[in-house]
């Protein structure tokens, strides 16, 4: 959950240097889903280090990037428990929470809508092909994501950032076991 004096230093952004910092993470972010490896938090950092100074032009306050790469790493986690273990998770789902984390952060609901529409198909599908208990789990996972997105597309995003510093919002056993 970032801190107010965080959102307030992105908003202060124009929209196009948002949208380049959004894009920048965003891309760094998938290539560690695709790699399937949990996006840890140096990566991350590191992502938004190098899409703060593509957007801005400026360097990123060290504090300011370790509180955004703790924020999107928790809030992104990992779709990947076991890095031996490679799950084959719809492109759709990847790309729909990148579009949710990012309404999460700048309060645009209109992304996050799209966004859950985007990832209904590919989690329906993926649910689908689940026949055993690790699919099982897997569709659990597909599951919260897919409320997660609804979540966010129908909420105000104060209200969006409220519920998740409250923890408002059910995260599946895999998320509660890595962030304990």
């Amino acid at each position: 959950m970032l801190p107010e004096s965080e959102f307030a230093v992105i908003l202060g952004m124009s929209p196009e240097q948002r949208a380049a910092f959004v894009a920048g993470v965003a891309e760094r972010v998938f290539d560690l889903y695709m790699d399937c490896a949990r996006p840890y938090r140096s990566n991350v950092w590191e992502a938004i280090t190098a899409a703060w100074g593509r957007a801005s032009g400026e360097t990123i306050p060290g504090e300011t990037a370790a509180r955004l790469a703790e924020a999107l790493d928790q809030e992104a986690a990992s779709y990947c428990d076991d890095l031996d273990e490679s799950i084959d998770i719809p492109f759709e789902v990847i790309t729909a929470v990148g579009h949710a984390l990012k309404a999460a952060f700048f309060g645009d609901p209109k992304d996050a809508e799209a966004a859950a529409n985007f990832a209904t198909g590919g989690i329906a599908r993926a649910a689908h092909a689940c026949n055993d208990d690790q699919d099982r789990a897997v569709q659990e996972e597909l599951g919260w994501q897919l409320d997660w997105l609804r979540y966010v597309s129908t909420t105000e995003a104060e209200a969006t950032r409220d519920g998740f510093s409250a923890r408002t919002v059910t995260k599946p056993t895999w998320y509660l076991r890595w962030e304990n």
